[in-house]
């Protein structure tokens, strides 16, 4: 028996914290997080409702950035390196992890 296509499947959806939640869950005061957004650490991905919206997939480098900031008082510029820093190595990971897919007996020297 045949079984009839999806018309419309549902795309993929993004988790959004609003940026209360992120300053809460990575100990930042609301000048910190708005100076982290003007140094582009912190992208607004959403605004609604007089609220800020940020995508969860950048919350994780955060948090280590402002453990790294609570822990080591680190100025806010060293914060947005890190994070910088760690999303590079996430992208290159991504690209390694695409590069050993397609050629493994290559990459296993």
């Amino acid at each position: 028996m045949h079984t009839p296509l999806i018309d419309n499947p549902t795309p993929e959806t993004v988790d959004y914290l609003s940026l209360s939640e992120v300053t809460r869950l990575c100990a930042l005061s609301h000048e910190e997080a708005a100076e982290l957004i003007e140094f582009g650490a912190i992208q607004v991905e959403s605004f609604d409702l007089g609220e800020r919206y940020v995508s969860s997939s950048q919350v994780a480098a955060l948090q280590h950035a402002c453990k790294l900031y609570h822990d080591y008082d680190v100025d806010l510029f060293c914060v947005v390196l890190s994070i910088d820093f760690m999303r590079k190595i996430a992208d290159l990971e991504d690209q390694l992890s695409v590069l050993t897919a397609l050629s493994p007996r290559i990459l296993k020297r």
